[in-house]
């Protein structure tokens, strides 16, 4: 991690803080970094879309869209982007709606200590790469625990509970699979999932990460824990305010700096109300300052430097989800019938670019081989039970109109309706119903004739077959 230079994009509309954050990354000792900076919205946006960073900080107050809004901007530009929120209000609900809504990895309040910042940036950074370094969507979409997990999420109850405590969580709920939370976390930046955090149930030492510390008051003033709490009196008269424990006096209450008895509250005294107060200065206050003394390391943290730890609840996204599933097991079919012919198969069921599909066939596996080897048949492989895919494939007709030479495959599940039927026919797209490409793929791979690379003719150009396994609309390949 060390040698790895990050790109990191401060966005700030003080000029001089751009100025103090960026002294601060560069002078870190733990991570090199490559920094861009930016002072309104609007040129971090026009950045965002030319480049890739790996962290993005941004301070919350800024003119037209606060950071909130920008940073869930940026999560839809590049979920894999570090996030961190930089606020001057010690606000717990702008924090929560930063996590909720942007999915920050961590947020710092001003005025900020350069070294717990570095830290903080640091930690967000060890933090994402430790966990997703081998995880991908690809990866766990080609899974045996694929299936497993999406079961459980799919067929997770809906609640409107959060979890209490930190023993029992939703997690808690879902099979034991290596690195659940994350693939959880994973699937939440593609949103087959949401994780909605609500307020921390529990702080863990920001030095050695333990659970075990005791909470501790201390007086704001003199910073002494020799404090006591209780309800306070002041006395009119004498204008002495203390305890109420010091002002009773067998059944009646007398101050105990004049003497002087307490008939009617409100005339004579009044209640202040449940104070703390420090027996080392003699001062009254409404809280105490609380840090907590880690019982491990013998640390001793304020609330704002502690690791936070959050209730949060997985909301599933049961139709995406669903839809992946289905996918996952089509293309495990798809790729039986490949592989028992010998043939290559990959698969890349959700990023979807340019020339790039679902599924890809190879006579050979392209990693072994010096050039760069055309797949001899592509396919994108859509879901929805009505059987209309209108947008689908018309998405399909814009990403393939420079690919007429290939064997490009629109795969619908369950069915193709008749309105589909007649768009594809009118886009001259190759749309066939998963049942039936299954037997034509089958036939096609067993031919296994594979002609000249003529820019007219496609690669893979099957012989006698049975026109039984071609619908209407479907285009048969090229004599």
């Amino acid at each position: 991690m060390v040698d790895k230079i990050y790109k990191i994009l401060i966005i700030d509309d003080e000029v001089n803080v751009l100025d103090a954050l960026r002294k601060t990354l560069e002078r870190s000792k733990q991570f090199k970094s490559d920094i861009s900076i930016a002072d309104s919205s609007q040129k971090a946006l026009g950045i965002l879309k030319n480049q890739n960073f790996d962290l993005v900080i941004c301070d919350y107050k800024m003119p037209k869209m606060n950071g909130v809004e920008l940073l869930t901007k940026v999560k839809e530009l590049n979920p894999d982007t570090i996030r961190i929120l930089i606020t001057g209000y010690s606000d717990l609900q702008i924090a929560r709606e930063a996590i909720n809504k942007a999915s920050v990895h961590n947020y710092i309040e001003k005025p900020w200590d350069n070294e717990n910042l570095r830290e903080t940036i640091y930690s967000a950074i060890k933090e994402t790469e430790t966990k997703d370094s081998d995880v991908t969507l690809e990866n766990f979409f080609s899974s045996d625990n694929s299936s497993t997990l999406l079961n459980a999420l799919i067929n997770m109850e809906a609640t409107e509970n959060y979890s209490h405590t930190i023993i029992k969580k939703d997690e808690d709920r879902l099979p034991k699979i290596e690195k659940l939370n994350s693939i959880l976390n994973l699937l939440s930046r593609y949103e087959y999932l949401k994780i909605v955090h609500k307020s921390p149930v529990v702080f863990k030492c920001p030095i050695c990460s333990s659970y075990d510390y005791r909470l501790i008051v201390k007086c704001p003033l003199c910073a002494s824990d020799f404090i006591e709490k209780g309800d306070v009196v002041e006395h009119y008269n004498c204008g002495h305010v203390d305890m109420l424990s010091k002002f009773e006096k067998l059944e009646k209450l007398t101050c105990p700096k004049c003497g002087e008895d307490l008939r009617q509250i409100g005339e004579d005294y009044r209640k202040v109300g449940n104070w703390i107060h420090c027996r080392n200065c003699g001062e009254f206050f409404g809280e105490g300052n609380f840090s907590l003394f880690c019982n491990e390391c013998g640390s001793s943290s304020n609330i704002n430097h502690t690791i936070w730890e959050y209730e949060k609840r997985i909301i599933p996204n049961k139709e995406y989800l669903s839809n992946i599933k289905t996918k996952i097991e089509i293309s495990k079919e798809i790729k039986n019938i490949v592989e028992k012919n010998g043939f290559f198969y990959t698969q890349n069921l959700h990023v979807k670019k340019e020339n790039k599909y679902d599924i890809s066939v190879f006579q050979k596996d392209p990693r072994l081989e010096k050039e760069i080897i055309e797949p001899l048949i592509m396919a994108d492989i859509e879901i929805d039970q009505s059987g209309f895919f209108s947008d689908k494939l018309k998405e399909f007709n814009e990403k393939s109109k420079n690919m007429e030479n290939k064997n490009l495959y629109f795969v619908a599940y369950p069915f193709l309706s008749n309105e589909s039927v007649i768009l594809a026919e009118k886009l001259n797209i190759q749309a066939i119903e998963f049942q039936k490409f299954k037997s034509v793929l089958d036939k096609m791979i067993e031919s296994r004739n594979i002609v000249s690379d003529s820019p007219n003719k496609s690669k893979l150009r099957v012989l006698k077959l049975n026109k039984k396994y071609y619908t209407s609309h479907m285009r048969p390949p090229n004599d």
